[in-house]
């Protein structure tokens, strides 16, 4: 990933993601989650998707990460994964 576009997911991760995962996103959100910071891709787009696609009827963490990433398009989800999946390991 381009330093441009690290900065601008990071930022992104900032306003969105670090409220509850931490900003190192090694934090258990809700005391529930797994830490996300450097999971693998694929696995992190399954997840936002699957949060983004949730019925808004529903209570709790669904209803919350629903929230948070509702707005996000295909690319911009393919690109926050990527920069979750190395936070902690670009230096």
């Amino acid at each position: 990933m381009e330093e441009e576009k690290f900065q601008q997911f990071h930022q992104k991760y900032l306003k969105v993601c670090a409220k509850c995962h931490g900003l190192d996103g090694k934090n258990p959100a809700f005391g529930r989650s797994e830490a996300i910071a450097g999971q693998d891709v694929e696995d992190l787009i399954e997840s936002i998707n699957f949060f983004k696609e949730s019925q808004f009827g529903k209570k709790g963490v669904i209803l919350v990460m629903a929230k948070q990433v509702k707005h996000l398009n295909e690319e911009q989800i393919e690109n926050l994964a990527e920069y979750i999946s190395k936070i902690g390991t670009k230096k």
